[in-house]
């Protein structure tokens, strides 16, 4: 097809501050950078502006079981801390479940809920109130104190923790690592403490509500095949703009590589910095700062700047033609529309050069995840048929759901590990780990490039 060319839930705030002070610089006049080039070699390090107040095209939900959902979660999240699990929405059946470890104030808080949208809106929505041993507010403190120790614990060699995950309806925590038993030995001598500086250790969850699992590690490994038959068929025309050859003003959704002809990463969506420009996302996995990247016979830019607390990293694509508010899904463009956020139980899809394409994949709960660099919060999505949600080189690529205007899309993130059942190639996960467009957008301060 013929290229236009043209120019063109989160981490909380407190953490997100901290992990980014933590690991990077402010340098003088880095919004005046001269546009990069390959001889350039690796830019120099670069800080952030400071997060922005809010971010521009948030869109609402496009359900009335989708609107609320959301609205109960805001509400529980103010006034219902102490009490609240989650929230889980089934679109097919128009039902909203509510988990509560005191399900009998569960009438007032879809009261509530319900009084923040318009008049009827959601009416015939069916909310169903559950019992939860936890609340997410203790949840979220002992997931905060196994990151801790699983971080001593694996640069002490013990064991690997992979993922630290939640188990259904607020029953306690999921903890998967290289070797579960011994993972399970360590938690026992934690909580046999009782006692972390005056506190419950891991905020008081009990052993028994802890389930250790056999996990891979989340990050697809450096040396796993490519295959460059494909790529280089894919890669044969230079003069047709396609994801394989994504010619300027680059999109999302394109193939990137250190070589020309080459599997490597996905983009994600282009971002307004105040101050520095437009930039294209992928995930931090895809290039330490100066990586120059390629899609197809095309320049595409150097990693300019990588936040490992969230995996993700933007592409200086000044130099080479801008990058645009446009995605590939599958062969065609679209153009986003703006982002939302998740829900569990929401279905999403994906758009990653190895996938191509794929929908029927389902949000899980927020899942904190070892990326090799990171504990980073995850958002969690898996297919209901065993098939795979997310492969090798979709990395960095756009989780997105469709608009009411079938030539845009909604963004949801960008994919960044393997998550769920890993196949025996260890190229492909039954489910996928996706960091937040909105996390993403309120850690550069950013506004996302809409059409």
């Amino acid at each position: 097809m013929t290229r236009r060319r043209s120019s063109g839930w989160s981490l909380r705030a407190g953490a997100l501050t901290a992990a980014l002070c933590s690991v990077l610089v402010t340098p003088a006049g880095a919004q005046d950078a001269p546009a990069p080039s390959p001889a350039d070699g690796r830019p120099p390090a670069v800080g952030l502006p400071s997060p922005a107040a809010g971010t521009a095209a948030e869109v609402p939900a496009a359900t009335p079981t989708g609107r609320l959902a959301r609205s109960l979660d805001g509400v529980a999240a103010r006034s219902y801390a102490d009490t609240f699990s989650g929230v889980w929405v089934d679109e097919a059946r128009s039902t909203v479940t509510l988990y509560l470890t005191r399900p009998e104030l569960g009438a007032a808080l879809v009261a509530a809920g319900r009084g923040q949208l318009a008049a009827h809106d959601g009416a015939d929505v069916n909310v169903v109130v559950k019992g939860a041993k936890y609340s997410r507010a203790q949840l979220d403190a002992a997931r905060d104190a196994v990151k801790r120790d699983a971080t001593a614990w694996r640069h002490d060699g013990s064991v690997a923790i992979e993922q630290i995950g939640l188990l259904e309806g607020g029953g306690g925590l999921r903890i998967g690592a290289d070797h579960p038993e011994r993972a399970a030995a360590l938690a026992q001598r934690v909580l046999a403490d009782g006692s972390r500086a005056g506190k419950p250790a891991w905020a008081g969850i009990a052993l028994a509500d802890i389930r250790f699992d056999k996990s891979a590690p989340a990050r697809p490994p450096a040396g796993a095949p490519r295959t460059r038959a494909a790529a280089d068929k894919a890669f044969a025309t230079a003069d047709v703009g396609t994801r394989w050859n994504d010619k300027p003003a680059h999109d999302g959704g394109a193939i990137l590589s250190v070589t020309r002809h080459e599997w490597w990463c996905t983009s994600g969506f282009a971002m307004d910095v105040p101050g520095w420009g437009r930039y294209m996302v992928t995930s931090a996995g895809c290039g330490s700062n100066g990586t120059y990247l390629y899609s197809g016979f095309q320049d595409f830019g150097p990693v300019f700047n990588r936040l490992p607390a969230i995996d993700a990293a933007i592409i200086d694509t000044r130099g080479t033609g801008g990058s645009s508010a446009r995605v590939w899904i599958g062969e065609n463009e679209k153009t986003y529309a703006g982002y939302e956020k998740s829900t569990p139980g929401d279905e999403v899809c994906q758009s990653g050069v190895r996938t191509g394409y794929r929908c029927q994949i389902f949000i899980g709960e927020t899942t904190p995840v070892w990326t090799g660099e990171a504990y980073v919060d995850m958002t969690t999505a898996c297919t209901r048929d065993g098939s795979a949600a997310f492969s090798i080189d979709d990395m960095g690529g756009p989780v997105f759901r469709w608009s009411s205007n079938p030539a845009k899309v909604i963004s949801r993130g960008i994919m960044s590990t393997f998550f769920g059942t890993v196949d025996s190639s260890g190229t492909a996960s039954t489910c996928v780990g996706f960091v937040p467009t909105a996390t993403i957008l309120q850690a550069w301060g950013a506004t996302m490039a809409v059409g």
